[in-house]
């Protein structure tokens, strides 16, 4: 009868210890969950207050944590630093580069060929995002690029084809470079191959912190690109309009799907990267699997500002700015 006693309070000791642990991992979950940063209604929210935040462009980030130029770590850890004390907590980050023979193209690629991964640049986007949570800043994973100097959608295009990048830099035919990018969204190969880099990336566990990046609160949104624009054939065309809209959807929610914890946005330029037309704009960002909507304004390549004439050319710059045709 003892033993019969001995092993019902054993069996209910571990019960009680499973069911504990449960709760502590179910607690510990939870409190994680709140420190991703979430849209709700209008506003980005981390657990029950309201995010604001100051932002930066911090394409270097990687490559200084790679040690790629001495000190590179040391320096990286004092510009965070610096920034840090200037309240900008939120970077955003090349998390891709392509290798190209397009000459203002960066070098070196996070990734050399379809599938051959730059260990040592990974290393630094490890040492990046560990330094940045240590600081509590956030970042925004920059997942492709519609221009040539990150690789990008073109270098997928020419992965796929074979077909040499126009560098628009040497020809002056911005168009048909624009053409030649945006033909990634109908090109089947190429879009799988940026899948693929994508997967690699969000499924990254980092070799400092040992936290997945899917599973990481300093990572606030992956991006789909910078600045991915329609096809410039599609005024003429409007039927590659639907190879963007469904890239823009399908490729959202397959991010989400691998990290449901982040955010996703398209990082568009607004209507100034929609052929200046906001419906196409609007509609872009109009698929749920888009978390948040991105504008960029570029006053001096849009030739609204020079600055030799900055008497005369900053109050209209500032108009523009502000000018919902462009936004």
């Amino acid at each position: 009868m003892r033993d019969k006693c001995n092993r019902l309070h054993s069996l209910f000791f571990l019960i009680l210890v499973s069911l504990l642990g449960l709760i502590a991992c179910q607690k510990k979950d939870t409190q994680q969950e709140k420190a991703f940063v979430r849209v709700v209604g209008d506003h980005f929210m981390i657990g029950n207050k309201s995010y604001r935040y100051i932002g930066a462009n911090f394409w270097q980030g990687a490559y200084l944590g790679a040690d790629i130029i001495p000190g590179g770590k040391e320096r990286l850890k004092r510009e965070l630093d610096l920034m840090k004390k200037d309240g900008i907590l939120n970077l955003r980050i090349m998390a891709s580069c392509e290798k190209s023979d397009v000459d203002q193209s960066v070098r070196p690629a996070f990734q050399d060929a379809p599938g051959v991964y730059n260990d040592t640049l990974f290393s630094g986007l490890d040492f990046l995002l560990s330094e940045m949570g240590k600081r509590d800043m956030h970042a925004i994973m920059v997942m492709n690029n519609y221009w040539t100097w990150s690789g990008g959608m073109p270098q997928y295009v020419n992965w796929s084809t074979g077909k040499p990048i126009p560098d628009p830099l040497k020809t002056g035919d911005w168009n048909g470079f624009m053409a030649y990018s945006a033909s990634f969204y109908q090109d089947s190969v190429a879009k799988h191959m940026s899948r693929e880099y994508m997967k690699h990336v969000i499924n990254r566990t980092n070799s400092i912190t040992g936290v997945p990046y899917k599973e990481d609160p300093t990572i606030m949104t992956w991006e789909l690109a910078n600045e991915p624009r329609p096809n410039p054939n599609s005024i003429k065309d409007t039927t590659l309009l639907k190879y963007f809209y469904d890239w823009v959807d399908n490729t959202a929610t397959f991010i989400h799907e691998l990290a449901p914890k982040q955010l996703v946005t398209t990082g568009s330029e607004g209507a100034a990267g929609t052929l200046l037309q906001k419906n196409i704009f609007v509609k872009e960002q109009q698929p749920a699997s888009i978390d948040y909507i991105t504008i960029h304004i570029w006053p001096k390549n849009w030739g609204w500002y020079v600055a030799d004439s900055a008497a005369t050319m900053f109050a209209p710059s500032v108009a523009n700015t502000f000018n919902p045709d462009y936004s």
